[in-house]
């Protein structure tokens, strides 16, 4: 058993990396830096639940029937470091918070035109 974990935690460090990794590639368009790391946290929990509600669904099925590799992919999956709340959470808030930043960059703008 303590083998298995060992694969399921190096699964999850996979998905973890590659997940951040996809993020941090598809906001290298944002000049800010600020708006650029909000992004990333967005781009973070959005790859996660399209990865969780579309691709992993099977696995997860496979999981409550008890399937041994479909338990080991959900696993390792679900341990990435953002699932959970407190990943949902900070996805929302920095959501909220760079929606704020660009409504009052285009409000500053406007204003010196």
């Amino acid at each position: 058993m303590e083998n298995i974990d060992h694969w399921i935690n190096l699964y999850s460090i996979f998905f973890s990396v590659s997940i951040f990794s996809v993020a941090l590639n598809l906001s290298l368009w944002v000049e800010n830096i600020v708006n650029r790391i909000l992004l990333v946290i967005i781009l973070t929990g959005i790859i996660r639940f399209s990865l969780n509600w579309f691709i992993f669904p099977e696995a997860s099925l496979g999981y409550t029937q008890q399937e041994e590799m479909a338990s080991f992919i959900y696993q390792g999956f679900d341990r990435n470091l953002f699932s959970g709340i407190i990943p949902f959470l900070l996805t929302i808030l920095s959501a909220i918070v760079l929606i704020i930043r660009i409504i009052i960059y285009h409000y500053k703008k406007r204003q010196h035109h």
